[in-house]
């Protein structure tokens, strides 16, 4: 059975509850345990607590509403720059040390290491927020996979070069959503990462349910749709002419609006031409054709089912990208793995608000951020000598 996970909310409209789906004890436990551990071999300290980890995090927030060129003018007392929320909440130095030492992983744990030599300073975190990306929020059958880059212009061996995404250089993660919420993520250290693997490990716990993902070209290939098919799941994606299991007849040339396919069991494969020609893979479709209109309702043309699903269901990285642009917290770390962290922080955000949002409140982006912000402050932060 597929359908619409409850939400244990209780109240509706506030925005801190949703933000804790995914920003949970269990995480905020990690992160105190690892970074006491990790500080303590530095600098004299006084241990921070899951309220101040809490505190810390509003404050990164609310930097991604205001920007500034650096840390310390959020912290300054010049008139000109002043901006008296920061300092009253949190101490410059405090926030540097948090900032510098935030840790997420026993560098000593050798098992950890082993698993993923690479990513592990990372690892419990990741995997953490997929379960609950996962298990808070799960809503209707259509689903996507699609990748995404984080910019990072430092030192990183396995940092990547993607002409086709807006942060070219950077790290390059494989992302599934579902209703506009990000369920999952994979982290890619390597070039060699097969396509049916990310998929497959990323839909793990939503196969065998009668879903139906949809995937750009990087992914489709009847192998994989032919998996997906034994897992009680369909699939619907673009594909390479060229992918191997193409059957070679679709490689002719088609007029404009005329359409060839094959069937083979449950997998359609089909070729249609419009300004371009358009390759797909389907296994929830066959060839029925539906009118669409365009140049402002002057035009009909006929397009597959498929495309026009297509269409309707891709494109959940792009309108994530969209989304955060505006509250990227940018300049704030040296540290890859600390970049990836406030990537995290800032998608949970986002999941938070379309939760929100799909509950019936009416605030928009911005101003839920300003109240989660609102929120975090005045339930955890206490007063407390910094050292």
């Amino acid at each position: 059975m597929v359908g619409k996970q409850v939400v244990p909310v209780q109240c509706a409209n506030n925005p801190l509850e949703y933000f804790e789906f995914f920003f949970d004890d269990d995480l905020l436990k990690i992160i105190v345990i690892e970074t006491n551990r990790y500080v303590e071999q530095f600098h004299k300290w006084v241990p921070t607590t899951p309220n101040e980890i809490r505190v810390y995090l509003g404050l990164l927030m609310l930097m991604g509403i205001i920007q500034k060129p650096s840390l310390r003018m959020y912290f300054s007392r010049k008139h000109i720059l002043e901006t008296p929320f920061f300092p009253n909440v949190m101490s410059e130095e405090r926030f540097a040390l948090l900032n510098k030492f935030l840790h997420f992983v026993d560098n000593s744990d050798k098992e950890i290491a082993k698993r993923d030599p690479k990513l592990y300073k990372i690892l419990p975190i990741s995997e953490h927020w997929k379960n609950n990306f996962q298990k808070v929020y799960i809503l209707g059958k259509e689903v996507s996979v699609d990748e995404s880059s984080l910019l990072w212009k430092g030192r990183l061996l396995w940092k990547q070069y993607n002409p086709m995404k807006a942060s070219r250089f950077g790290i390059k993660m494989f992302e599934l959503f579902g209703s506009g919420t990000k369920l999952g993520c994979e982290i890619t250290k390597d070039t060699d990462l097969f396509s049916t693997k990310v998929v497959l490990s990323l839909s793990e716990k939503l196969l065998d349910s009668g879903r139906c993902i949809y995937l750009d070209n990087y992914y489709s290939s009847p192998d994989l749709f032919q998996r997906l098919v034994q897992r009680t799941t369909d699939a619907v994606g673009t594909v390479k002419i060229t992918r191997k299991g193409i059957p070679t007849v679709l490689k002719k040339k088609l007029k404009k609006e005329e359409v060839d396919s094959i069937k083979c069991g449950k997998l359609v494969t089909l070729k249609w031409t419009d300004k371009h020609d358009v390759s797909m893979l389907t296994t929830r479709h066959s060839i029925e054709m539906q009118p669409v209109s365009r140049k402002g309702g002057l035009e009909l043309v006929n397009k597959p089912i498929c495309v026009i699903d297509y269409n309707k269901y891709m494109g959940g990285v792009d309108l994530k990208d969209q989304l955060l642009e505006s509250f990227l917290l940018k300049k704030r770390t040296k540290v890859w793995y600390r970049k990836l962290f406030n990537h995290l922080v800032n998608t949970a955000v986002l999941n938070a608000y379309i939760l929100f949002h799909k509950e019936g409140n009416k605030e928009d982006h911005l101003s839920f951020r300003i109240v989660l912000v609102n929120k975090i402050i005045a339930s955890y932060h206490i007063q407390k000598l910094e050292k």
